[in-house]
């Protein structure tokens, strides 16, 4: 049998060597039959990194600012450009393998933190073959990167919780600033973690370095965000403005879900009906309104304006749907974890991540019964998978946005399936 250290190396050659097949063997026969899996088909990541480097101008038009998008990733391209000029596509790619082997280490790490090697050995393994993770990684999207950096969070937060030393606090805030320079989606969940620290100091009578090491992990990532904040306050005479792209994705959401029956017959893509959502919306009297109030303004502060008429319009939909937003609700969270632009990767994510999310349950709850008080080692890992669920599920239900959550929740599925193994030397614990 192989060790430990001799597993993990194995695995992550493994990890290494099926992403760098990915990019170099599928990206190629894919980008070549599936235009629109291409590198310069994304949400405008590029364009911004090629205009920021060649104008200066952080925007999706030369000359034009934006916040539309959020600017870490948008970074990472530029610096990619700078270094490979026109040829950066490949070097983001290769950089996008090498995150994706961190994130492996750090399942690896926090499986077995939680639980065992072998737990944290099964766990990287359906890491490594998810199609999902592997797909991202030759995108031009934000994917991969935001799966590395919430993982680092959670994992340096679950550490935190347990031994309250300052290197683990540093990066729990220095990963969820990051996160928050990257997607949206943790802010909230940010609030949360200090309350849960500072009851157990409250509960255990911990001395005030720890209240401080937690206060930091709340203050860190508001320092890294400063910048960014206090760019898009010049650009619109807003403060604060965090990013202008909130309303739109909010209405087109509502959209999907309310059209969602056309698409399970299979009359029309989530693509078209996320579009048609969009036309509706700027067809709109009240969107078109606001666009005439907002002429003369800065490009930034038009969006800002943009983007809460839309927000509003949105609420007022979903606030109109009366008895319909119960299974409304219901349908959006049964399809958050699977829905895809297609019909086909729709199915082919509802055969992989039902089953992986019904496995990580069945590791918690038999966690849970094995011995109820370790389940709370890992509320991290439980909080941020069921807050990106619930989160998405209400905005915008599409997979790729609750895959970063469920990535680090792969551990209890792990769990899971070491129970149905043979117990091998003794090595099988509750945490």
């Amino acid at each position: 049998m192989l060790s430990g250290h001799r597993l993990l190396v194995l695995l992550i050659v493994l990890l290494l060597a099926v992403r760098l097949v990915v990019v170099w063997i599928v990206y190629p026969y894919a980008a070549a039959h599936k235009p629109e899996w291409r590198w310069s088909n994304n949400d405008g990541y590029d364009r911004i990194a090629l205009n920021w480097v060649e104008t200066g101008v952080y925007g999706l038009e030369q000359g034009v600012p934006t916040a539309q998008r959020l600017p870490l990733y948008p970074a990472y391209l530029a610096a990619c450009c700078m270094l490979a000029g026109r040829g950066y596509a490949e070097l983001a790619m290769i950089g996008q393998v090498a995150m994706s082997v961190m994130t492996g280490l750090y399942l690896y790490r926090l499986g077995a933190r939680l639980f065992t090697r072998r737990v944290a050995a099964l766990a990287l393994l359906v890491f490594i073959l998810h199609l999902q993770v592997n797909n991202f990684v030759f995108r031009c999207a934000t994917e991969t990167l935001f799966i590395l950096l919430t993982v680092g969070f959670v994992y340096h937060t679950t550490v935190l919780r347990s031994a309250m030393q300052w290197r683990d606090a540093w990066l729990a805030g220095f990963y969820s600033g990051l996160a928050m320079l990257t997607r949206s989606t943790l802010w909230l969940l940010l609030l949360i973690v200090p309350v849960v620290f500072l009851v157990d100091a409250m509960r255990h009578r911990r001395g005030r370095m720890d209240i401080t090491r937690v206060v930091l992990v709340l203050l860190l990532p508001v320092i890294i965000q400063m910048p960014w904040l206090m760019r898009n306050a010049r650009q619109s005479g807003m403060f604060p403005v965090y990013h202008t792209w909130v309303g739109h994705p909010f209405y087109q959401g509502s959209y999907v879900v309310s059209n969602i029956g056309s698409f399970l017959q299979r009359r029309i893509s989530v693509a078209d009906l996320d579009q048609a959502g969009l036309l509706e919306l700027r067809e709109s009297r009240e969107y078109g309104q606001c666009m005439r109030e907002s002429e003369g303004m800065r490009p930034v502060a038009r969006e800002v304006l943009a983007d809460r008429c839309a927000r509003e319009m949105a609420i007022r939909r979903v606030s109109g749907y009366g008895w319909r937003l119960i299974p409304l609700a219901v349908t959006g969270m049964l399809a958050a974890p699977a829905l895809q632009m297609t019909w086909t990767s729709t199915l082919v994510l509802a055969v992989v991540n039902f089953p992986l999310i019904a496995a990580g349950l069945a590791g918690a709850l038999l966690l849970w019964k094995r011995n109820p008080g370790t389940l709370g080692a890992g509320w991290i890992v439980l909080a941020t998978f069921a807050y990106g669920w619930v989160v998405h599920a209400a905005v915008w239900p599409q997979a790729r946005y609750v895959l970063p959550m469920l990535v680090p929740f792969l551990v209890y599925a792990g769990y899971c399936l070491d129970a149905c193994l043979p117990a091998r030397d003794g090595e099988r614990k509750t945490a």
